[in-house]
């Protein structure tokens, strides 16, 4: 009931803000998603700890989680999303140009049947000699960029 209360009034105001408030829909999904981490923090608090159902608590995150993710799409459009995509360039020169990998952080341990090298929790110093990233958009607006050291 939770989800689809969550699904329904933001279906709601989207649809009430999208014409004339598109501008802070990204906003307010960000505060909606605030929103749900609070409540989910004071059902978590509210619980008597000897018989604490996770279940309510892990609902109501995966909703903020959601809508939190929602919100970059929504709000990043035009130039915005143009900004984070020479962010995420500069990132990607760098990474070349220190000769160093970032790490996938708060990786536990990774499975033994996995093929991919995997740079768990720390940069790992190594010659980077090609390197690759995408972003996908919406409407197929998908694009990639390769950089390599000189």
């Amino acid at each position: 009931m939770l989800s689809l209360n969550a699904v329904a009034y933001y279906g709601a105001v989207y649809k009430l803000l999208t014409v004339d408030y598109h501008a802070y829909l990204g906003l307010f999904t960000v505060a909606l998603g605030g929103l749900y981490v609070a409540l989910g923090v004071e059902l978590w608090r509210q619980a008597p700890a000897e018989r604490r159902d996770e279940r309510p608590v892990l609902l109501t995150l995966g909703v903020a989680l959601t809508l939190i993710t929602l919100a970059a799409p929504i709000q990043f459009t035009a130039y915005r999303i143009t900004i984070g995509w020479a962010v995420e360039a500069a990132a990607l020169a760098l990474t070349v140009a220190r000769g160093a990998i970032p790490p996938t952080i708060h990786h536990g341990e990774t499975d033994d049947d996995c093929a991919i090298d995997v740079v768990a929790n720390q940069a790992r110093e190594q010659r980077v000699r090609c390197a690759v990233s995408t972003s996908l958009g919406f409407g197929g607006n998908d694009s990639a960029i390769v950089m390599r050291a000189l």
